[in-house]
């Protein structure tokens, strides 16, 4: 005979009873109730994936108030978390009536500057102090420099350094000297009180280039520009070492902890030239029924600056990629740095030419939204784009093609950035000078295969359109019957005949064992 629990709800506080409830449950039964219910809170909260880790950890930790992470940390899914974000930032723009949240692009340009020139001994640029100090409060009025302080050497001065603009000053300020000490001096912090000018010490105390906050020092304190104290009389013009402490946890406090302080620091404008971008995604069959998308950013060099330095041309950017699904979720945030040089004589041909730099990488078939940030390091211009894209599936049984990659044939390196290891070109591009040899190079997939042979039949048409003008028809090659369902097909044109101006190629791709065929179009320019 089975037993039975009889259980009676018992009564609040006060006596008062809302409602009498029984439950007649068999025991078995309750241990089961227990761990499904166990199972569904585990199902419902999902780990944090490894962009939203970074988002909390290594985007926002000085910026996101401890409420603000609380709430994120207790969000159950992806997606919620997601739009968690996108409010986060929404929260901080200065000025909402404008595409650009210019909050959001000063951070993060902060932390690209403070990658590019504070890291040392192996520690990311934003987790040293000084990138701290600088991605919350910006550039300081102007920097004390001591390159090498030794009390030996009475004759060798600070180097006082004004910034008028922040890359205007000689790198070595921000690469800093190993074994010296900068001091950074800020007017007017935005909220933090009591604290109109402070000055923050780093000193190099091993000379590996990571420098460390000896002191943090208020104006009027007996301290001058140089980081030098003057001589003042009385205990009571020296501050103690706790209230150097409270200086420097009140510059340095999140300024959104505070309504007061948050509300400063949101509305300041933000002001800096920007860099015109051109984006395209060209996008090829990936892996495991992925997509490999390469994003080709056109960055013209007339807006770029560049350091002289043996003869040749220094160029040097930062570039951050964020890569949201439809849903507004985090699904990759990244940056990568690009150094590279050009010679003398390929510097004077830069002037018409744009840095055509390609970001690989691999996506489920889907739409995304791509922000993409190019900080310019030597000028400190920035160039920013938001585009939605679309990213096509070329699995399944109907015939398709690639993008179309256009490059220049015997490319001379002028304006190119490496091309993804994957693709058998160069560098993309439409602008070509008339008499050059232009590069064709697409992808065909899920070509039939004759049921008597096993082999699939290819056949190519490249045409050649001025507006709606039909200017010319050019058989492909002829494509070598295989036994695989996928080809890869790169061919080049000379384009001596064609006069200055806007064209369209268009191929068409023929099935010869079904008969069906597909096309596409892309748009180039000739110039003289």
């Amino acid at each position: 005979m089975k037993k039975y629990f009889r259980i009676k709800a018992k009564p609040l506080i006060g006596g008062s009873i809302f409602l009498a409830l029984y439950l007649v449950i068999p025991p078995s039964v309750l241990p089961n109730l227990a761990a499904q219910e166990s199972a569904q809170q585990e199902k419902k909260m999902e780990p944090l994936s490894k962009w939203s880790r970074q988002w909390l950890k290594e985007i926002v930790p000085y910026i996101i108030t401890s409420k603000e992470k609380k709430s994120f940390q207790k969000l159950s899914t992806e997606e919620e978390r997601g739009k968690f974000i996108l409010n986060f930032w929404k929260l901080r723009d200065p000025d909402r009536s404008t595409p650009v949240n210019e909050f959001k692009l000063e951070h993060y340009r902060r932390i690209a500057i403070a990658n590019k020139f504070f890291g040392a001994s192996g520690i990311a640029g934003w987790r040293t102090v000084r990138g701290k100090v600088f991605i919350l409060l910006g550039p300081p009025n102007y920097i004390t420099l001591d390159t090498k302080p030794n009390p030996a050497r009475e004759n060798e001065q600070a180097k006082m350094i004004t910034l008028q603009s922040l890359f205007q000053p000689d790198q070595s300020l921000w690469w800093g000297q190993h074994g010296g000490k900068q001091v950074w001096t800020y007017y007017g912090i935005p909220g933090a009180r009591g604290l109109s000018h402070i000055e923050f010490v780093f000193l190099d105390k091993h000379g590996s280039g990571n420098y460390e906050l000896e002191r943090t020092v208020r104006h009027g304190d007996g301290v001058g520009a140089d980081g030098k104290a003057l001589e003042r009389g009385g205990i009571e013009a020296m501050h103690s070492t706790f209230d150097r402490l409270e200086n420097q946890a009140e510059a340095l406090t999140n300024p959104f902890e505070r309504a007061d302080k948050a509300k400063g620091t949101v509305t300041t404008k933000v002001a800096y030239e920007y860099i015109p971008l051109g984006f395209e995604a060209f996008n090829l069959k990936g892996p495991e029924e992925k997509t490999y998308s390469t994003l080709a950013v056109d960055i013209p060099y007339s807006s770029l600056s560049s350091r002289l330095s043996d003869g040749k041309y220094h160029f040097s950017l930062g570039v951050i990629v964020i890569i949201r699904d439809k849903e507004d979720q985090l699904v990759y945030e990244g940056s990568k740095e690009k150094n590279y040089y050009r010679s003398d004589s390929e510097f004077k041909e830069l002037k018409d030419k744009v840095y055509n730099l390609q970001i690989p990488m691999v996506l489920e078939p889907d739409s995304y939204k791509i922000e993409v940030l190019v900080l310019d390091n030597y000028s400190g211009k920035v160039g920013t784009l938001e585009k939605e894209i679309s990213l096509p599936s070329f699995e399944g049984k109907e015939l398709s093609l690639s993008n179309i990659f256009l490059s220049l044939v015997k490319e001379e390196k002028l304006a190119v950035d490496e091309a993804a290891p994957d693709l058998n070109v160069s560098a993309m591009k439409n602008v070509f000078r008339a008499g050059e040899e232009m590069n064709v190079y697409f992808e065909a997939y899920n070509l039939s295969l004759n049921p008597e042979t096993g082999l699939s039949d290819l056949k190519i048409e490249y045409m050649f359109f001025s507006g709606d003008k039909l200017l010319a028809k050019v058989p492909g090659p002829l494509q070598e019957l295989k036994d695989q369902k996928d080809y890869k097909v790169s061919t080049s044109f000379k384009l001596r005949k064609f006069k200055p101006g806007e064209y369209i190629l268009r191929v068409k791709v023929i099935d010869s064992n079904l008969g069906v065929s597909v096309s596409k179009e892309i748009l180039f320019f000739v110039t003289q």
